[in-house]
């Protein structure tokens, strides 16, 4: 079953210049709090003009001494206004998360995380899985944004 999450924030900054904040080098260690056990094990061509490689491979813990690989590639690169992660292989049997900047005006932008995924094995994991997704989703998105919108706080 695919299930869709979304998650908007304001911030205080143009569409181009959130976008280009997400194309620096160190954007994505930014974004990863420091509960979720994320190590960048590779990271394969880039983006012109950026920092955001077109595949990254990832390891992530969910528990002590468990290291899932997680190959994600990047697609559907619109410079100044989005792009999207897919997996390739990985923990879930499919994910895309879109990231939008949207402009509000010349000043300002919507941030937009759209994730559609399914779980593995999901008539297993069922109901139970996706709460444990959603809750676990909420916090890093909320974490995020806060951190997208601190760094163009005036």
């Amino acid at each position: 079953m695919l299930k869709t999450f979304i998650y908007k924030s304001d911030i205080n900054c143009s569409a181009q210049k959130l976008f280009e904040w997400h194309m620096q080098e160190n954007a994505f260690e930014q974004l990863c709090p420091s509960w979720e056990k994320v190590k960048i094990i590779k990271r394969v061509g880039n983006f012109p003009n950026t920092f955001l490689p077109q595949e990254v491979h990832v390891a992530v813990s969910p528990a002590p001494f468990i290291q899932i690989p997680w190959h994600l590639k990047h697609i559907d690169f619109i410079h100044g206004q989005e792009f999207t992660d897919v997996q390739v292989t990985g923990p879930f049997k499919s994910y895309k998360h879109r990231h939008l900047m949207l402009a509000l005006d010349a000043n300002n932008s919507e941030l937009i995380d759209h994730i559609e995924c399914e779980l593995p094995l999901d008539f297993v994991t069922g109901f139970l899985g996706y709460a444990f997704l959603q809750n676990k989703f909420d916090k890093l998105f909320e974490f995020r944004h806060a951190v997208t919108q601190k760094a163009f706080a005036d």
